[in-house]
């Protein structure tokens, strides 16, 4: 597969997150939605040396990621019957930033405990406040 940046994935997610809603069901079948699929797979298999390299000096990495799995969930949205899809794509952003953070742990380590509080409290109140707290997400934050 070909290198990618999270930033380069990001904005080509983006302008197709915007125009999924104009398309054909079956060109978001054909098309993007097995883009939805892959990009989750890629951005997993990523070891912890590529993970550190992206991670590494750069404060909105988060908020990359979260465009990323916006749009990937926007995309999704477009097509009928991908509920599933978007709740894993959800717990997919919540594992990648828990990985994230313990990355992080080791690159900053005298930062990070400050860091990792204030954006868990901030990832709680963006559940709390679009109420899709579950219990998966409890355990994932709590081991």
């Amino acid at each position: 597969m070909v290198e990618m940046k999270h930033t380069h994935c990001q904005f080509r997610l983006y302008i197709f997150s915007q125009c999924a809603e104009l398309l054909t069901q079956s060109t978001v079948s054909s098309y993007l939605l097995p883009i939805v699929e892959t990009v989750p797979r890629y951005l997993e298999s990523m070891s912890e040396e590529e993970l550190k390299k992206e991670t590494k000096g750069e404060s909105n990495k988060n908020d990359a990621l979260a465009t990323i799995v916006k749009s990937l969930k926007s995309i999704a949205a477009s097509a009928p019957g991908q509920e599933e899809a978007i709740r894993q794509l959800e717990m997919f952003r919540l594992k990648m930033i828990l990985r994230q953070l313990q990355v992080r742990k080791e690159v900053h380590s005298e930062n990070t405990p400050i860091a990792a509080g204030k954006h868990l409290f901030l990832l709680i109140r963006d559940f709390h406040l679009s109420k899709q707290i579950s219990t998966q997400f409890i355990q994932l934050v709590l081991y």
